[in-house]
């Protein structure tokens, strides 16, 4: 468990941290945030909320930031992207990332490549 001291932060970049680790390993739910910090989920969300900060929003944003570090290394497949930032399936994952980015995961990444090259 990842219980961080009162010292280390916001409330956002305590739970900012857990997601972080606990997303990989398919455990980036509210509850499963909440709990690895030691609360309750709706305490949790209302502390976030003090912060002017949503659960979502964070975890759209961890999503973002891990999805283009892995997604810039070939070692990982794209379906192991999609896995290791919370989606169950390709579909949703290429569907979330196309709406966030304008551009499909394997569109990026070979412009990624391309830029690598030039």
């Amino acid at each position: 468990m990842l219980v961080p001291s009162p010292a280390d932060g916001s409330r956002t970049e305590r739970a900012r941290r857990a997601v972080y680790l606990l997303l990989p390993a398919g455990r980036g739910t509210l509850a499963q945030v909440a709990d690895n910090l030691g609360l309750h989920a709706r305490a949790l969300q209302r502390q976030l909320e003090k912060e002017g900060r949503t659960f979502a929003t964070l975890l759209n944003e961890v999503r973002r930031e891990l999805a283009l570090r892995y997604l810039a290394s070939p070692s990982h497949p794209v379906t192991e992207v999609a896995h290791m930032t919370g989606y169950a399936s390709l579909s949703s994952f290429t569907r979330w990332f196309t709406a966030e980015f304008g551009t499909s995961p394997a569109a990026w990444r070979a412009g990624e490549r391309a830029e690598d090259r030039d």
